[in-house]
């Protein structure tokens, strides 16, 4: 990435934390009166996973040979985090809040390749994603029973992609050795985004709520970088090709919250 570039990326993730820092406080002031009844604050599992055909997911070494050859990032399936949320209510109906908070996922891609039946690879490539979220949620159903509603909702994201790892270690059972290479092929960057959730909340305790929902989302919507290739894989230069382009990150994440409402 060159140098005014990174600059471009800079200013934008600097607006978009004044933007979120800005909102937040207008959101708390307005629903000031009110907070002592309706603010919470929540804590809980988070997975991200990543939908369609992006070569992130994809395994580290194609082997079926009648398919083009590729170097994956190997994130198939759900990635765990964490997820750490406040709700500022607005107005005095209990169906309008903004949700303002943080989540971190550690995405890891593992594989067992044999090189033959006295040699064996295994290869682990990691990267941590950190993300501030902020939004709008509306109760769409209310219940009586356990305090219960359906909600949607809408957040803008903006996410820190730390830089990978990868690493290689080949056991030689002949000799009883092992080799290690390990190295970081990207660097670190920061992209903005949105989701789209769904989700269920209820009382099971007095002041005690489980919050459960389901969200779509583009992690990379804007800064992305064609000169860095994609954004999950482990390498731009791959011994087959060399990477041109970042593709959008479509993405499902499944959330399973433990809140406290005031």
């Amino acid at each position: 990435m060159n140098l005014n570039n990174k600059k471009h990326n800079y200013k934008l993730m600097s607006c978009f934390v004044i933007l979120i820092i800005i909102t937040a406080l207008m959101a708390s002031n307005k629903a000031y009166s009110q907070f002592e009844k309706g603010f919470s604050i929540s804590g809980g599992l988070y997975t991200t996973t990543v939908l369609g055909n992006n070569p992130g997911i994809k395994p580290f070494a194609e082997r079926d040979a009648t398919k083009p050859p590729l170097f994956g990032g190997g994130f198939s399936g759900p990635q765990p985090g964490f997820e750490i949320l406040f709700y500022f209510p607005v107005g005095k109906s209990d169906r309008l809040s903004v949700p303002f908070g943080f989540n971190y996922t550690f995405f890891t891609g593992l594989e067992r390749i044999p090189q033959s039946i006295y040699v064996t690879q295994r290869i682990v490539h990691s990267v941590d994603i950190a993300t501030l979220a902020l939004g709008m949620q509306y109760a769409v159903l209310k219940y009586d029973i356990a305090n219960a509603k359906i909600y949607t909702g809408v957040n803008l994201t903006s996410s820190f992609i730390s830089k990978n790892n990868f690493s290689v270690t080949t056991e030689y059972k002949l000799i009883d050795s092992t080799e290690v290479l390990s190295q970081s092929l990207k660097s670190a960057c920061t992209r903005f985004g949105g989701e789209l959730s769904l989700g269920i909340e209820g009382e099971i305790a007095p002041s005690w709520f489980v919050n459960i929902n389901g969200s779509l989302g583009i992690l990379n919507l804007l800064g992305r970088d064609n000169s860095r290739g994609e954004l999950l894989t482990p390498s731009k230069v791959t011994p087959f090709y060399t990477e041109n382009k970042e593709q959008y990150i479509y993405t499902f994440h499944y959330t399973f919250l433990v809140q406290y409402r005031l």
